[in-house]
């Protein structure tokens, strides 16, 4: 992974890591990640069904990773 990315954009399916899902990554998992290796924006999609808002997925990847957003359809995103 890059260090010091100006972002991720990655699939955070779960708040916390489920073992009999593993091929998909949580939102805790992902931030710890972004903290690790200093990246300036984390991006979720590919959020569960099983959430009936995405605030639990954010919320558990901000509680680690502060600057993180959730994807939503037709989101745009500028970088400069």
């Amino acid at each position: 992974m890059q260090k010091e990315a100006d972002i991720l954009i990655h699939d955070g399916t779960f708040c916390r890591a489920i073992e009999d899902y593993r091929p998909h990554s949580s939102a805790s998992e992902i931030a710890k990640l972004s903290k690790k290796y200093k990246i300036k924006k984390l991006i979720l999609t590919h959020l569960s069904g099983r959430y009936k808002t995405d605030d639990e997925v954010l919320n558990a990847a901000k509680s680690i990773f502060e600057n993180t957003l959730v994807a939503n359809d037709l989101m745009k995103i500028t970088l400069r």
